[in-house]
């Protein structure tokens, strides 16, 4: 997979954890190294609030917030 590629699919993850938090409130995704950050550039990009840097430690945790209306 090309990283424009892994980008693209991380801009498919993002939309998909939009519309699962509209529909249950709350979701939980868990991911691994490179592609965390490709989704949450995503997230930040579709106004999602979280951490402009991501944690790097091992079984480190990032938080993201969307208000919904």
């Amino acid at each position: 997979e090309t990283i424009a590629m892994a980008r693209q699919r991380a801009g498919r993850v993002a939309d998909r954890l939009g519309a699962l938090a509209a529909e249950h409130g709350c979701v939980l995704a868990i991911g691994h190294g490179m592609f965390n950050w490709f989704v949450a550039g995503q997230l930040l990009r579709r106004g999602w609030r979280g951490p402009k840097v991501l944690p790097r430690e091992y079984w480190a945790a990032a938080q993201f917030v969307r208000e919904l209306s």
